[in-house]
């Protein structure tokens, strides 16, 4: 898929979730603010050398933002979680020593975000403690330069929410983010770069 036809796309599926519910009016808004890791890599396109699959090795990144989260009738939220997240990889460069043998070093490269995941979820129970699941399209925008600026992926994870009062919640959960986007089309000879990442986090959320 080109990267000028992401924009539409992930247009498209935000607006499905919104659809997705015929009575906004009677959602429960909730806020609150989460943080966490991103344990990071790259998808590398095959056959080049320099950023061969075997020489990258996952990056941890800090993870930290915001949540607004609708809670529907029923089981359903939405949820918008505006976050600054890094991305990145730790590449291995080879290099020829004095007496001739080869040796390798690690260099970490950390790719900073501004992002916006858009996630359509489903919770189980009726308990203070409920497990849920959730998956939606995710914009960010790179501050980091030499790299295309914008990267649009599709998450999806599971998770529990544990209510310590009736305003209160604590959120934890782990989501997969698949990169859609390639980090390199600035560059029309230069290999494809798609992030990927595990990102575990914790949470709380307040009912106004």
């Amino acid at each position: 898929m080109k990267h000028t036809c992401l924009a539409p796309v992930a247009g498209f599926l935000i607006v499905v979730l919104f659809l997705s519910f015929p009575e906004p009016s009677n959602a429960q808004f909730r806020i609150g603010a989460r943080g966490g890791v991103n344990v990071a890599t790259l998808s590398v396109s095959p056959g080049d050398f320099y950023w061969d699959q075997s020489r990258i090795s996952s990056y941890v990144g800090a993870a930290f933002g915001g949540i607004m989260q609708a809670d529907f009738s029923g089981p359903f939220f939405l949820r918008f979680e505006p976050m600054y997240i890094q991305k990145g990889t730790n590449h291995r460069v080879d290099y020829a020593t004095e007496i001739g043998s080869l040796s390798g070093l690690v260099v970490p490269l950390k790719l900073e975000f501004l992002q916006v995941p858009v996630s359509l979820g489903v919770q189980f129970g009726e308990g203070a403690l409920r497990p849920y699941l959730f998956a939606g399209p995710n914009i960010g925008y790179m501050l980091t330069r030499g790299y295309n600026r914008t990267d649009f992926a599709l998450d999806a994870g599971l998770g529990a929410e544990y209510a310590v009062s009736a305003t209160c919640s604590v959120l934890l959960d782990v989501r997969y983010s698949a990169g859609l986007s390639n980090l390199n089309s600035g560059d029309p000879g230069a290999p494809e770069l798609k992030s990927r990442g595990v990102q575990p986090m914790a949470g709380v959320l307040f009912k106004p």
